[in-house]
């Protein structure tokens, strides 16, 4: 494939590319003080950002020039919260490509045939095995992709069809005005929050509020009264009415919205559930979903708009969490949900007797000696320990903790663990289609089975923590990817393969410590696996057989290794 060998890497805007050496010795202090007006005009120019347009024109002459001449390419798609920024720098991105000359651009109706049929949307995020799928089909040798993040960046990649290797990419500042600006605003169509068991005068102020903080939102525009006024006579509010693609063109064409934001309010068992959905115009899929309940209307007013940012994945500058202290088994379970921080007090926390303890959040699984906690559809959830706080639960065969489908989970300064040690099922943490979870500064011991399981599971990051004495592994990992282990030690542990790992990608342990373990291998890993790498590790007095059950399948880099039974990775 006519491909340059290095990669092109721009660099971030603020970069100092050209900053001048010190001064020679015997410099005047003339002489000192231009140098540093020159550096400091350098830098100014160096973080200058550019409009949208020349960040299109630039981005695509340093990919294209990174690429041999005549390389066949692919423009797929653009990562943008707007639609229609998504499509304008698509467009300009191709024009810019196809006038520099220097490459094949595929057809946009070629494209448009793939898209019908892999069912993949210009402006959402396409994986890179679904990359190279269409870039076959395509017969294209590279596929290009771009993003706009909420910091006004705007990345185009190159990526080669065949090895599915980075071979350029290109980050630019752009302006936050002008046609960027109007082009990354999305606009919301607020219908009215619907309200059951409650007093509807409620339901108008809540969709006074969501109509407010959409307005308020950057990256966000609410329709005009009028435009919103028209699409409410047309058309009903539940989610179910938006299943169907007629009614979502029509309330599109009055609005020209984007995405619909919806609420939904009812009272039950003395408790206000708010819940608000963020759909899509285009798919009617529901892009986010967010359900929190209040003790009251006051505090449900009070805790409604920031509830409303964080459905459309806008944070306030102040975290505007609920912090919830709690001292018994009972107060934590029922504490647990969306959107809070919890501190737990020093002292034991035994959740053997907490499936009496009602939460629609936390159900409870009984593998074969007792019930265990299963946290449910929870985001921006945090438990810190304050002081020596212990999480504990007698059922061996269970999970101590597990999570699924939760998102933003952080655990921090906690010790984890089962009172009595099991076999076959179960273990300390476990995380199921879960993203964004960091755990930090805790300890997992005694397990039945294993220390930590993952499955599904993308930005997990595990630093500055202890996994011990589980009595089968350390840990499983299946279909998961961007993984990160920082710090930890992972000690005392044996039977069999001590990390397992299937089918996942993207994983990085940086200076760990391995003491102590045993059983046939250090790490297990299978042929579909890719992207594993130790750095900085160390490895002592492990009596495990192998370090690794197949050659090549890790990158390992200065590790340090003392008493092991096994030889060195890759010796």
């Amino acid at each position: 494939m006519p491909l340059k060998s290095a990669i092109f890497v721009d660099k971030e805007p603020g970069a100092n590319q050209n900053t001048p050496t010190t001064t020679q010795q015997g410099c005047t202090m003339k002489k000192l003080v231009f140098c540093i007006l020159f550096s400091l005009c350098l830098f100014s120019l160096g973080a200058q950002t550019l409009s949208l347009d020349d960040a299109i024109a630039s981005s695509a002459k340093k990919i294209g020039e990174s690429l041999e001449k005549g390389t066949r390419v692919a423009v797929l798609n653009c990562t943008s919260s707007s639609p229609k920024l998504a499509v304008y720098v698509l467009q300009e991105l191709v024009f810019a490509l196809v006038n520099s000359g220097r490459l094949v651009v595929v057809e946009r109706e070629d494209l448009a045939l793939v898209k019908d049929e892999l069912q993949f949307q210009i402006s959402g995020d396409v994986s890179d095995e679904s990359a190279q799928s269409i870039g076959k089909i395509l017969g294209a040798e590279v596929i290009i992709s771009a993003s706009f993040d909420e910091t006004f960046h705007l990345r185009v990649k190159a990526i080669a069809v065949e090895s599915a290797r980075l071979l350029a990419v290109t980050s630019t500042a752009v302006e936050k005005t002008g046609k960027a600006e109007v082009l990354s605003a999305n606009l919301v169509l607020v219908l009215d929050c619907s309200v059951t068991g409650a007093e509807a005068s409620l339901g108008s102020t809540l969709s006074g509020l969501m109509v407010s903080a959409v307005s308020g939102a950057p990256g966000f525009r609410a329709v005009s009264n009028e435009s919103r006024q028209k699409a409410l006579g047309e058309v009903k509010t539940s989610l179910a009415d938006l299943a169907d693609e007629g009614t979502r063109a029509r309330l599109g064409k009055v609005t020209e919205a984007a995405t619909i934001l919806l609420g939904k309010l009812s009272l039950e068992g003395g408790l206000w559930f708010f819940t608000v959905s963020h759909v899509s115009v285009a798919t009617g899929s529901i892009l986010s979903s967010s359900t929190e309940n209040y003790r009251s209307p006051g505090t449900l007013l009070e805790g409604a708009s920031g509830q409303i940012l964080r459905c459309l994945g806008v944070q306030r500058a102040a975290d505007d969490r609920r912090v919830i202290t709690v001292s018994n088994m009972t107060e934590l379970l029922q504490s647990i949900g969306s959107d809070r921080i919890i501190k737990l007090l020093p002292g034991e926390y035994d959740l053997t007797e907490g499936y009496q303890v009602k939460n629609k959040y936390v159900t409870w699984v009984d593998e074969y000696d007792g019930p265990c906690p299963v946290i449910k559809s929870v985001s921006n959830l945090a438990l810190i320990g304050e002081g020596d706080a212990t999480i504990m639960i007698k059922p061996a065969y269970g999970w101590v903790f597990s999570f699924d489908t939760c998102t933003g989970i952080r655990l921090s300064s906690l010790i984890l663990g089962h009172t009595v040690p099991g076999t076959c099922l179960g273990g300390v943490l476990r995380f199921k289609n879960c993203d964004d979870t960091e755990i930090r500064s805790c300890e997992l011991y005694g397990s039945g089975t294993y220390g930590l399981g993952l499955e599904r599971a993308t930005g997990f990051i595990m630093e500055d923590c202890i996994v011990r004495d589980c009595t089968y592994g350390l840990a499983t990992i299946e279909r998961s990817s961007g993984l990160t282990f920082i710090d930890t030690v992972f000690r005392e542990t044996g039977e069999y393969d001590l990390i397992s790992v299937s089918s996942s990608d993207h994983m990085l342990w940086s200076g760990c410590r391995f003491e102590d373990n045993w059983g046939p291998s250090l790490f297990y890993v299978d042929d579909e696996s890719r992207d594993l790498r130790l750095t900085g590790c160390a490895f002592t007095g492990n009596r495990v057989a192998s370090f690794c059950n197949k050659k090549g399948s890790l990158d390992v880099e200065g590790a340090v290794y003392k008493g092991n039974q096994f030889k060195p990775y890759g010796k």
